[in-house]
C-alpha cells in the first residue's frame, strides 16, 4: 500500500527542527541547483551511497533516471549539489520540474556524512526552490507507512497523501491512522475465511502477484484479477475458484477459471518466484468468469453461495465451456 505524497509549495510552514537543520547545514556546507548533466563526482557519490543503502536501489544514476534506455519524451531534470568547505561534492539530489510541480527523484550522500541528514536537507532545499519559482506542489515520491526507509518523508511539513483507492488528497495523518488498502483487503478476506470455516467450506489463502504484473486486456484470459484471495475447493474438476476483496470497487469478487499455464515453472520467472510467499499463485486462467459480487458487509451471505453444490451449479450455468448461456456475475 504505497501512498503518494505532496506538499503545497505556497502554504507549507517549516517546523523548528527544519529551520535548525537548515541553519546547521548552511553553516558547514553550500549548495547549488543546476540543470542535470552527468558528472564523475555525482557517479562516485552515488556508487558509495548504493553500496550502503538498506534497500535495493538502481546501481547507477543513469539507471535511476532511465537514461540508459530509450525515452519517448524529455524531462527537465535538475541536480541539487551539496559541497563541503573544500568544494568536494558530498551529497546531491535529482528532481524534475514540470509546468507547476516538482517531482523529487532521489538523493545520495557519502557514508561519512550520513549523520548530517543531508538527504533530508535536499528535500527542504527542493521545497524552497519550488516556492521561490512560484510552483504549486512538491511531490517527494511515494511513502510506505510502517517501513523505516520511508519514515523520513513523513516528517515533511504539511504533507498530504493519496492512494489508488482514496482518489483525493488528504492530510497524511489520515493514512497513518489506517486502514491502508492492503490492510483493508486482508481484513475483508479473513472475515470471509472465518465464515467459510464456520460452514466447513475447504479453502486456502493465496497471494496473486500476477495481478500487478501481467497487463490486463483480455477479460477472459489472464491471472486472477485480485491482489490476495481465497482459493475455494471445487468438486468435479470444474476448474479453480478464487474469491477476494476489490478495494477499488469496494466489494467482494469471486472468479472462476481453468488454469492453462503456470509461470512458476518458466525459467524467466524463476527469480520472481523465489522472492514470493509460498502460497503465491502464478497461474494464468482461460474461460475466466466473474461468478459473484457482494458488498463488503455481506461476507456471511457470500459464504453460503460458496458451498460446493451451490458453487458447482452456478459454474455450470454461467460458463460457456460447460454449456451455460449467461456470462454475467450474480450479485449476492
Amino acid at each position: 500500500s504505497t501512498v503518494w505524497s505532496r506538499v503545497d509549495l505556497q502554504r507549507y510552514t517549516l517546523r523548528r527542527s527544519h529551520r535548525k537543520l537548515w541553519r546547521r547545514t548552511l553553516r558547514d556546507f553550500r549548495y547549488e541547483v543546476v540543470p542535470y548533466r552527468r558528472r564523475r563526482d555525482q557517479d562516485e557519490v552515488y556508487a558509495a551511497y548504493e553500496r550502503n543503502h538498506a534497500l535495493e536501489v538502481g546501481q547507477t544514476v543513469g539507471e535511476v533516471l532511465g537514461s540508459e534506455y530509450p525515452q519517448s519524451r524529455a524531462f527537465r531534470t535538475h541536480a541539487l549539489r551539496i559541497s563541503d568547505a573544500d568544494g568536494r561534492l558530498v551529497a546531491f539530489s535529482c528532481f524534475d520540474v514540470g509546468a507547476g510541480t516538482i517531482a523529487s527523484l532521489f538523493a545520495a550522500y557519502l557514508p561519512e556524512v550520513a549523520r548530517r541528514s543531508l538527504g533530508y536537507f535536499t528535500l527542504l532545499a527542493e521545497l524552497d526552490y519550488g516556492r521561490r519559482k512560484g510552483l504549486e506542489h512538491y511531490h517527494p515520491g511515494y511513502c510506505v507507512p510502517g517501513l523505516a526507509p520511508f519514515a523520513y518523508k513523513l516528517r515533511l511539513p504539511d504533507l498530504q497523501g493519496r492512494t489508488f483507492v482514496s482518489g483525493e488528497w488528504r492530510p497524511m495523518s489520515h493514512y497513518l491512522e489506517g486502514p491502508l488498502p492492503h490492510e483493508l483487503v486482508w481484513e475483508r478476506v479473513r472475515a470471509l475465511s472465518a465464515e467459510l470455516r464456520r460452514l466447513g467450506v475447504c479453502h486456502r489463502e493465496r497471494h496473486t502477484p500476477l495481478y500487478e504484473i501481467v497487463p490486463g486486456g483480455n477479460p477472459d484470459f489472464g491471472p486472477i484479477p485480485l491482489p490476495y484471495a481465497l482459493e475455494i475447493e471445487v468438486p468435479g474438476g470444474f476448474g479453480e475458484v478464487f474469491v477476494g476483496y476489490n478495494p477499488l470497487a469496494r466489494r467482494y469478487e469471486c472468479y472462476y477459471g481453468q488454469a492453462v499455464a503456470d509461470l512458476g515453472f518458466e525459467p524467466e520467472y524463476a527469480g520472481l518466484a523465489a522472492q514470493l510467499p509460498d502460497d503465491s499463485d502464478l497461474r494464468l486462467y482461460d474461460s475466466r468468469v466473474l461468478l459473484y459480487t457482494a458488498p463488503r458487509e455481506a461476507a456471511a451471505a457470500l459464504a453460503t453461495h460458496l458451498r460446493p453444490q451451490i458453487l458447482a451449479g452456478h459454474i455450470l450455468r454461467v460458463n460457456p465451456v460447460w454449456g451455460g448461456v449467461d456470462g454475467t456475475s450474480r450479485y449476492v
